[in-house]
């Protein structure tokens, strides 16, 4: 439902209150625009903010950002840093075992208690096949 409106009816003020009104609705739509773009390039530049310095923490334990950055940008603070904590953790027990892969532990028996062992377990075997009862029966 459009109306046509005769300008040529209406007095100067009028005119002049309608030409305000319209150039005021027209610079509020382009601070509401820039103001829009504002907000979306400061959202933009703390993304990439928090990239870099999730990139530089990742690159402290030999981790790329770059080789998952879905996964990475998609972790909460919290979360992230409970990952980088623990993938630490790991990294560290790697190095570790690298380092103490060649040094001999030394064995949880000694050579005399595994041979006392091994004498138990002959004589047990040997009374399992019967031939550690005769001593039993003869009174021993």
């Amino acid at each position: 439902m459009s109306r046509k409106l005769d300008l040529s009816s209406l007095s100067v003020p009028q005119l002049l209150a309608i030409r305000t009104i319209l150039s005021d609705g027209s610079i509020a739509t382009a601070e509401t625009k820039k103001a829009k773009r504002l907000k979306q390039l400061e959202a933009e530049n703390a993304e990439l903010k928090r990239k870099e310095s999730r990139r530089a923490v990742l690159a402290d334990i030999g981790i790329d950002i770059d080789d998952d950055e879905s996964y990475w940008l998609s972790l909460s603070d919290s979360l992230f840093n409970f990952v980088v904590k623990k993938c630490s953790e790991i990294e560290t027990e790697v190095a570790i075992a690298s380092t103490t892969h060649s040094i001999k532990i030394p064995p949880m028996i000694s050579q005399r208690e595994l041979s006392v062992l091994d004498t138990v377990r002959q004589g047990f075997a040997e009374r399992k096949n019967g031939n550690g009862r005769r001593g039993l029966v003869d009174g021993y």
